[in-house]
């Protein structure tokens, strides 16, 4: 997979959005006030998992819960897969066969974008795939250009389609750069715009955010949490 320094392109996103499944919600396992206070006091991606997540709370489960119960917006994807926040690094560390099996009740090549976040030290970005374009999209919002990542993607996406024997999904995949998006100007709220990103990329969404709308986003995603329900 080639990536020139030049090739900063435009991600894409998906045209039809069907409903997502519904998946139990954790807003009982902490009080409102509670949360409030932990959101008020730390970064997004810097904050302790809550009980009865199990997960660091920036980038995971906890984080795209609002994702699956959504019966207010009904045009949400079916198509799209959220990976786990650990996925990328165990690939990365551990090649295809430390995450062989993560997948292995999911069709990803199915779907239309796969949404993998990547979380490196004290850093988060996304990597989006677009499924049908056969692109892996590299979203961050320091505009830093980390050429590994879509090369471990698309290594991974190969060998995944070898090993479930589908040939046409093993070659032709592009690496891309998303360049003209909002930059964070701060160190703490990458977090927040990758949750941005995956929201907005899964809904189909241009991004209408910057910098100077995080804390007002903060305070949504935070209301999101707790209800369960998406806003746009």
């Amino acid at each position: 997979m080639e990536l020139p320094p030049e090739n900063y392109h435009n991600g894409s996103s998906p045209e039809d959005h069907p409903t997502f499944e519904k998946s139990p919600s954790w807003s009982s396992s902490f009080s409102g006030r509670r949360r409030l206070k932990l959101l008020q006091m730390a970064p997004l991606q810097s904050m302790r998992c809550f009980p009865g997540m199990g997960l660091s709370w920036g980038l995971t489960r906890g984080s795209l819960c609002p994702f699956h119960d959504i019966d207010s917006l009904s045009v949400f994807c079916f198509q799209v897969h959220f990976f786990n926040s650990f996925f990328y690094d165990k690939l990365r560390t551990k090649g295809y066969e430390g995450v062989k099996r993560w997948t292995k009740n999911v069709e990803i090549f199915n779907k239309q974008l796969l949404l993998i976040p990547i979380h490196l030290e004290v850093h988060w970005s996304l990597v989006c795939v677009n499924v049908i374009k056969r692109t892996v999209t590299y979203f961050d919002s320091q505009r830093t250009l980390n050429r590994r990542c879509p090369k471990h993607i698309a290594k991974y996406l190969q060998a995944e389609a070898i090993k479930k024997d589908l040939p046409e999904f093993a070659s032709g995949w592009k690496g891309l750069f998303k360049m003209n998006i909002a930059r964070q100007n701060n160190d703490s709220d990458c977090g927040a715009f990758v949750l941005q990103y995956c929201k907005y990329l899964a809904l189909g969404l241009p991004f209408t955010f910057c910098q100077q709308d995080m804390p007002k986003l903060r305070r949504q995603i935070y209301k999101e949490l707790c209800h369960c329900k998406l806003t746009v």
